[in-house]
């Protein structure tokens, strides 16, 4: 159930955060897509990272 509560957040934060920048800022749905593309890119990259640095094989 936590899975479903925390897919349920992070659905309405990703919706909340579209509508912001397209109705709130007049932004461009193509400029909404880089900018989750980049966030998307941070992520992956942060938990690369982290799985790099705390890796069993030193």
């Amino acid at each position: 159930m936590p899975i479903v509560k925390a897919a349920m957040f992070a659905s309405f934060l990703l919706i909340t955060l579209i509508i912001v920048l397209h109705f709130g800022l007049n932004w461009v749905a193509f400029d909404i897509v880089v900018l989750l593309i980049m966030g998307v890119i941070f992520i992956v990259g942060s938990i690369w990272g982290y799985k790099q640095m705390y890796s069993e094989n030193d």
